[in-house]
């Protein structure tokens, strides 16, 4: 009666073999019965859906046997060589010139090697080119010193007395030449005034 009030399904117990993990030993296996309950289902009992979820006989659409065929290409007749024909080949005609294909594109390709194997270049030789160029600027340091230390050599060995005597006797010797010019000179004035 209180099954008929709660409408739950009635159960039915069945005998299914379970094989059990702690049953198990080492050489021969051993199975226990136990029974497991199952739910009948009847068409006659109104079912509860919050108790007993119902199984819906789901009827999927069968798909129909198609015939598949071949693509339409293969379907195609290829039309038949005739076997007598033949064609005369023809040897091309004999051209020195040979004709460039986009010479701009070789050109423009050459400029951006030329442009690449240059940056490579640099990055290669980098620090070479940097060795050579500090070797000519300490040969360079190394010249201008030695002229410096020449010039203060020369200052340090400069006298200002001997300076001025110098300059004394070339202004002597200078006015003694222009002396005997003018006295040269003179006499020669007299010797044609004379005649």
């Amino acid at each position: 009666m209180l099954l008929r009030f709660l409408r739950i399904p009635k159960i039915k117990t069945v005998a299914i073999p379970i094989r059990e993990l702690s049953n198990l030993s080492i050489g021969k296996a051993t199975t226990a019965a136990k029974f497991i309950p199952v739910l009948e289902t009847s068409t006659n009992t109104i079912q509860n859906p919050w108790i007993y979820r119902q199984n819906d006989n789901f009827n999927l659409p069968r798909c129909p046997n198609l015939k598949i065929d071949l693509p339409n290409t293969i379907k195609t007749i290829i039309p038949a060589i005739e076997p007598n024909k033949q064609d005369v080949i023809e040897a091309p005609a004999f051209d020195d010139s040979i004709k460039k294909e986009a010479v701009k594109m070789i050109v423009i390709r050459r400029k951006k090697m030329k442009k690449h194997k240059l940056k490579k270049l640099r990055k290669r030789m980098k620090f070479e080119w940097a060795k050579k160029r500090q070797r000519r600027e300490l040969k360079k340091e190394k010249a201008f010193q030695a002229e410096l230390i020449q010039q203060c050599k020369e200052a340090e060995g400069f006298s200002a007395e001997q300076y001025v005597k110098d300059k004394i006797s070339e202004f002597k010797k200078a006015s003694e030449t222009l002396s005997e010019a003018e006295h040269s000179t003179k006499t020669e004035t007299k010797i044609i005034v004379n005649k």
